[in-house]
């Protein structure tokens, strides 16, 4: 289990640093279009919607590994 609460930090700091590079964010950039929205904004839910599910399963593992060490 800290193994995969380990997987989950690593991808949340990647995810974090991809965010501020023009990699993810390129600067000026509002095609493609989706659902109206420019590039910048959509990506940044897609991102946000990660982090979230990132959050919930970071909560699930923890509460697990809260439970072995209690044991």
């Amino acid at each position: 289990m800290k193994k995969r609460l380990l997987v989950i930090n690593f991808l949340a700091l990647a995810l974090t640093i991809a965010v501020f590079t023009p990699f993810l964010t390129p600067k000026g950039v509002y095609q493609p279009m989706l659902f109206g929205l420019p590039y910048t904004l959509w990506m940044g839910v897609l991102v946000t919607l990660v982090f979230v599910v990132l959050t919930w399963q970071a909560a699930i593992v923890y509460k697990k590994v809260e439970e072995e060490e209690l044991q």
